[in-house]
């Protein structure tokens, strides 16, 4: 309940029956006029006149109040909750109040009233003011705003996200618990109107600084400078923070009001996880680069390895008819010398040969994500319509899950191109399926580009040989792609799209 205020009486000479105003046409039509209630009242607390304002917030007449009790025209509620102002004015007090009152058939509002006694010329009471003034639409906004505020310091004090408001002038106006403790900064800091002065200071004299920070610089130059950045801030920026091993995303924002929001997100697992995500790529596009080198060398080695075994036994059999002779010891040195070459090819194949593989339980819906996070970085293209079909409960096959998903995210990765390349008149589609065909995993990458020339068909599979731009291409992947599919048991082919486009068909057995 609020408290009575008191203000200055204001004794008048009045008529011992009527206000003062009674027969006044000017008074009672500038109180008509007054957007308050204004009422008095005698001292046994009957109506004696009323303004037009509180005849029509009563819906009442002038017959249905005057010479009432207040309990009988407003009820006894109210009548309970104005009697201390009442005593007050009895004591010849001026009061003012703000409360909630109840009123009969109209129900809660919140008003602001006015009690001020007059006095006859003995000092006799004659009567007393009652000036209200509703201020209920006020006051429901200020407690809709208050609960809007203390719901939304509960949100922020749930979340693990840092989260600052501070004003024009650069102090704060609230806070959470998440920005208190991600930086470590002391309980005594948490008060509005702090200055963010102190919040940079403390964090600088720590030694914790933000990158574009000169740690070199006096201190305070440095918190001034940091301060005025954030003051004159016109546009919402995001930056990246490292700070004691965490990555941290910090978004600063411009509120109409002028106020500052802030907020720092802890995307340390994100910025692992998409490093791990990179790292993986780096060692698929390492596994494609052997791989590629033992194509070709396996390739210079076959191509090599045939003259000279044609030398090796020329020579070994020049040398048997001419042995003990000159030209017989120059074939021997010619074979030595062509069976010294034989090695160093056999030398080279062993040193680049792949890496040994494994062997394990293939998850195929996860092997082909990780496939399109490789070919998309993370990231699916605009404009492509991509859809995928995936058997349920596929069995597991055994194999390399990395070789297999190298497999795919070349496949993807051609198809995209394809697409994204070719001038066509109708919705650039690309499908995935996987599904179980008799003993075999089946897996497709169906695209309705411009497709593959027939001549070409099983060229594309030769190592060095590509249809696109030197920049684009090195004509090995597919290649590679083959040979893994083979060093699993499998397959790898290309079909027409009915339509028009592309089918690559990858077949991997279930045993091994």
């Amino acid at each position: 309940m609020s408290s009575i205020r008191k203000l200055p009486s204001r004794p008048a000479t009045l008529a011992p029956d009527l206000p003062p105003f009674a027969d006044d046409h000017v008074m009672r039509s500038i109180l008509d006029a007054m957007p308050m209630r204004v009422s008095y009242f005698d001292p046994q607390r009957r109506f004696r006149y009323n303004n037009r304002e509180f005849y029509n917030f009563m819906r009442l007449t002038p017959e249905e109040t005057l010479g009432r009790t207040v309990a009988q025209v407003v009820g006894r509620k109210a009548s309970l909750e104005t009697r201390p102002q009442v005593e007050a004015v009895r004591r010849g007090e001026t009061t003012r109040t703000q409360s909630w009152r109840y009123y009969e058939g109209i129900g809660r509002r919140f008003v602001e009233s006015v009690f001020m006694p007059l006095f006859h010329p003995d000092g006799s009471l004659d009567g007393y003011f009652a000036l209200v003034r509703d201020l209920t639409e006020v006051e429901q906004q200020k407690e809709e705003a208050l609960r809007r505020s203390q719901y939304l310091v509960g949100v922020l004090g749930e979340i693990d996200d840092a989260v600052s408001i501070f004003d024009a002038d650069m102090r704060l106006i609230m806070c959470n618990a998440g920005y208190m403790e991600m930086l470590g900064y002391p309980a005594e800091l948490n008060v509005p109107g702090t200055e963010l002065a102190s919040f940079v200071r403390h964090r600088l004299e720590r030694g914790i600084f933000h990158g574009s920070e000169n740690a070199n610089q006096p201190l305070e130059k440095m918190v001034a400078d940091r301060v005025n950045l954030q003051r004159n801030l016109k546009t919402a920026i995001n930056e990246i923070w490292h700070h004691e091993g965490r990555w941290l995303e910090i978004r600063r924002r411009r509120l109409p009001d002028g106020s500052l929001l802030s907020t720092q997100t802890d995307i340390t697992a994100k910025y692992e996880a998409e490093r791990a995500r990179r790292d993986q790529r780096a060692a698929l596009r390492r596994l494609e680069q052997m791989e590629a080198s033992s194509i070709l060398l396996a390739g210079v080695g076959h191509e090599i390895n045939n003259p000279l075994a044609a030398i090796i036994a020329q020579a070994g059999l020049l040398a048997r008819n001419a042995e003990g002779t000159d030209l017989g010891r120059r074939l021997d040195m010619i074979r030595e010398a062509a069976e010294r070459c034989g090695k160093i090819v056999h030398s080279l194949m062993r040193g680049v040969r792949r890496r040994e593989q494994r062997y394990e339980a293939v998850d195929i819906p996860a092997m082909l994500q990780l496939a399109l996070d490789l070919a998309w970085n993370g990231t699916t293209p605009f404009g492509l319509n991509i859809t995928t079909h995936i058997a349920a409960n596929l069995p597991k096959p055994f194999g390399d899950p990395e070789q297999i998903a190298h497999i795919m995210s070349n496949l993807v990765s051609n198809a995209t191109q394809a697409l994204e390349s070719a001038d066509l008149q109708r919705p650039k589609m690309l499908c995935i399926s996987a599904e179980i065909v008799d003993t075999d995993i089946v897996i497709r990458v169906v695209d309705n580009g411009p497709g593959i020339a027939p001549e070409i068909k099983e060229r594309i599979f030769d190592p060095f040989f590509s249809t696109k731009p030197p920049e684009k291409g090195t004509g090995v992947g597919l290649a590679l792609c083959r040979a893994l599919a083979r060093a699993h048991g499998g397959s790898l082919v290309v079909e027409d799209t009915p339509g028009g486009g592309a089918t690559f068909v990858l077949r991997l057995p279930l045993s091994g």
